[in-house]
């Protein structure tokens, strides 16, 4: 029953350019909107602990959907 009541977010997949080379990463934005903002993607970068100017390669949306759905994607 508590299946039908789990939240959804929006996920994202983000590639940065570290000094190890490309690192993707998996990020769920609490936000309603789809749309992923600069602050979300210094957030997201600080969190895996990459330098402050590391740049963003790519951004795809992965979609709408659990936390249990996206821990299948990665």
């Amino acid at each position: 029953m508590f299946q039908l009541f789990q939240r959804r977010y929006h996920f994202w997949s983000l590639c940065f350019y570290t000094d190890k080379g490309f690192q993707s990463i998996i990020y769920q934005s609490k936000r309603k909107k789809r749309r992923l903002t600069p602050m979300e993607i210094a957030v997201a970068a600080q969190q895996e602990n990459f330098p402050p100017n590391t740049p963003l390669l790519s951004a795809s949306h992965l979609g709408r959907m659990t936390v249990k759905e996206a821990e299948s994607l990665s």
